[in-house]
């Protein structure tokens, strides 16, 4: 008990703090101007530690807004419920925003007996949104079919870049992802994400997501296919042991919050710097309760 709290308050605390002077207690919800509030953010003098706590934070607070619903601790739910609020308005990252709304939403809904009809509550909402697709304001239109580009259309797109790019140019070999540390001056730049965007989206100071398969295949070439499927399932499995006998929810939103994690970043960034591990300590220290079993 003692351990996760230290774990789990040292870094959202000190995340919250660094979000009060960079950008005070200011809560947001534009999501038309996402792109121009990151650019505002990465053009600030901060240190660049933040850049490594500001992913683990994102993932811990959800997670642990999750805990203390299920504990029923009121006032500790509705803390880091605005901390989530903070961390979305500090960066615009809508990922915060939809891991928030997906916390309250499983913790409300979800029921072990519902397993089973989870297929069908997921084939019945998309009929739902394809009816607004069709039969709502131009505004509601625009946004269902936004999240389904960015879902779908968009993971899938930036997985074809990156292999229509590094097939016919040299392979990363993990150099992103370690090379820095062997650095002394390093362009940021001249990495991947960077040089996607540039050549695809004639935009030289965009980053564009890594994805899935693309991310793979930019390392190893087809190879990748075969080494990094492995990779995950090991690590899913620590993911698995250390949250076990923990209650079903707390699980759920963590799984969640790994899908999104590994679909949008590179494998051994999420496994750092993402926070997966981080989160898989936070997991093995939290308090099991009969409760929660």
């Amino acid at each position: 008990m003692i351990l996760f709290k230290i774990l789990l308050y040292t870094v959202v605390v000190l995340m919250i703090v660094f979000s009060v002077i960079y950008n005070g207690f200011n809560i947001k919800f534009d999501f038309e101007e996402v792109y121009e509030i990151r650019a505002k953010v990465s053009e600030l003098n901060m240190p660049s530690f933040i850049n490594y706590l500001r992913p683990i934070a994102s993932m811990f607070i959800p997670i642990s807004f999750m805990y203390y619903l299920v504990q029923k601790n009121v006032f500790l739910s509705c803390l880091f419920f605005f901390f989530g609020l903070m961390m979305y308005s500090f960066g615009a990252h809508k990922t915060d925003f939809v891991l928030l709304i997906m916390t309250i939403l499983i913790y409300f809904f979800y029921k072990k007996e519902y397993n089973k009809y989870l297929l069908h509550a997921f084939i019945g909402f998309n009929l739902i949104l394809m009816f607004f697709v069709e039969f709502g304001s131009e505004s509601v239109q625009i946004s269902i079919a936004s999240l389904y580009s960015r879902a779908f259309f968009t993971p899938t797109l930036l997985a074809y870049c990156h292999y229509d790019y590094f097939s016919t140019h040299e392979l990363l070999y993990l150099r992103e992802h370690f090379g820095h540390w062997f650095e002394t001056n390093v362009n940021h730049k001249n990495n991947s994400p960077y040089i996607i965007a540039a050549t695809y989206f004639n935009d030289p100071d965009m980053s564009s997501n890594t994805g899935l398969v693309g991310s793979d295949y930019a390392q190893f070439g087809w190879a990748s296919l075969l080494v990094f499927p492995i990779l995950r399932a090991y690590f899913f499995r620590v993911f698995d042991m250390s949250s076990f006998k923990l209650d079903a929810r707390i699980y759920l939103i963590s799984s969640f919050s790994f899908g999104i994690l590994f679909i949008n970043g590179a494998f051994f960034t999420a496994l750092i710097s993402g926070g997966f591990l981080a989160v898989c300590f936070l997991l093995y220290l939290m308090p099991r309760y009969k409760k929660n079993e």
